[in-house]
């Protein structure tokens, strides 16, 4: 099975099209799952960040199918 490693904020926020400051609001809103001490560097699992976007979209009422 090969090891997911932990991006930083930069990097989801390029991967998403969305600001650094979102994925750390959404971090602190537990809306996207994040790693680290409160306060600190927030670190990310690529394939976790994805499916609780994917959750998100499948509970909107505004999903586009």
């Amino acid at each position: 099975m090969p090891v997911e490693g932990f991006v930083g904020t930069k990097d989801i926020a390029r991967l998403l099209g969305i600001a650094p400051r979102t994925v750390t609001n959404y971090a602190q809103n537990r809306v996207i799952t994040s790693y680290g001490p409160p306060g600190g560097l927030l670190r990310f699992r690529v394939s976790e960040v994805l499916a609780d976007m994917e959750k998100i979209r499948r509970a909107s009422k505004w999903k586009n199918n």
